[in-house]
């Protein structure tokens, strides 16, 4: 009984220091939660990792169909909080783009990463707002999305809408 009674005492000791240690603390994902919109197209930042993407076919003048694929993610890195250095990596955004093009037989794909701050990146909390260099998805006043993307070999300006693009 000693035995286990000293091993519970170690778990809250050291939970107890974990908790003053200066790591990340994640909210949790609880059921039930009512969403609050524009504010929940925005970032969460209390979240681990969360992604914002658009997905979909491209029809060409010549009738062939391309596919495309953009996707931004956002993750809280388990750091020590009490950092002060702008250096320390409180965000990281990146981002993934890709186009299939069956003429090809390949898939084109591009990507970007950053640290937020230094003004490369940036994401809101108030609405969809993610900038990562040269790459964005943002929501329009109007309600529709928009994302750009200049890939290496390949470039993306698309306004949609659920379930609707206008490219």
């Amino acid at each position: 009984m000693r035995a286990v009674l000293a091993a519970m005492f170690a778990v809250f000791a050291l939970s107890a220091l974990a908790a003053d240690d200066g790591r990340s603390v994640y909210a949790d994902v609880v059921p039930g939660r009512t969403f609050s919109f524009p504010a929940d197209h925005g970032a969460h930042l209390g979240f681990r990792t969360e992604w914002w993407y658009v997905t979909g076919f491209l029809d060409t003048a010549d009738g062939m169909t391309l596919g495309f694929q953009v996707t931004f993610f956002r993750t809280k890195p388990d750091v020590d909080s009490r950092n002060p250095s702008a250096f320390a990596p409180k965000q990281i955004l990146f981002a993934h783009a890709a186009l299939s093009d069956p003429s090809l037989k390949s898939l084109r794909h591009d990507g970007r990463i950053a640290r937020t701050g230094f003004g490369l990146a940036s994401v809101s909390e108030n609405d969809t707002d993610i900038v990562l260099d040269d790459w964005s998805i943002q929501r329009n006043s109007d309600g529709r999305f928009r994302t750009k993307i200049a890939a290496k070999d390949f470039a993306f300006d698309f306004a949609f809408e659920i379930g609707r693009a206008h490219v």
